[in-house]
């Protein structure tokens, strides 16, 4: 009955969470765009998949995955630290210093939105604090990029190829987050939700 109740709060919720996992691909599009380097973006891409493949693999619920997320969380993060300390040694020793500030922020970019889409749903406070912060860090983070990289002109010139994708996951993701807000505190007021 309840389900029932919360049917069109549940839609909501749900598309908002596949706005989220859209802006994913349109922002790898975006960084590449942005980088305009295959060297650094194989790097860019090896320090977030192991990530996203977790997160993905969780949902699927499979015993390896569930019987020691701890740990392997642990180990994606060590892995991760590695991986930047790596990238940015090979980035200083090709005289690039602004791909390194652009590799680090938009991995960090890349990390907060995979966390977003993935704590979407959650109906735990501590997992939907990481939602709603690693979404807004996401979106500071790209926006200030951007628009450091492109004049802010540039930036809001849609019809250009490389800005589309870049303002399009921006708009997704800020979508999704809302639709997910605002179902949640429609279900909340017909007392259907409560967290954890």
């Amino acid at each position: 009955m309840a389900f029932i109740n919360a049917k069109i709060e549940t839609l909501i919720r749900y598309l908002g969470m596949i706005f989220l996992f859209i802006a994913i691909p349109f922002t790898i599009i975006s960084d590449y765009t942005l980088m305009n380097n295959s060297f650094i973006f194989l790097l860019y891409i090896m320090s977030f998949f192991l990530w996203f493949l977790f997160f993905l693999l969780s949902k699927f619920a499979i015993d390896l995955i569930i019987n020691n997320e701890i740990l392997l969380q642990k180990l994606l993060i060590i892995f991760t630290c590695i991986m930047g300390i790596v990238s940015i040694l090979l980035i200083i020793l090709l005289m690039e210093v602004g791909l390194v500030i652009l590799y680090l922020i938009r991995t960090i970019s890349i990390i907060m939105l995979i966390c977003c889409w993935n704590f979407s749903l959650s109906i735990f406070k501590r997992k939907k604090y990481i939602f709603i912060i690693s979404g807004v860090i996401y979106l500071l983070l790209t926006l200030i990029i951007d628009i450091f990289f492109l004049n802010i002109n540039e930036f809001l010139d849609i019809f250009v190829f490389e800005n589309f994708f870049g303002i399009f996951s921006i708009l997704l993701t800020l979508i999704g987050i809302i639709f997910i807000i605002l179902g949640e505190l429609r279900m909340k007021k017909k007392g259907l939700l409560n967290y954890i």
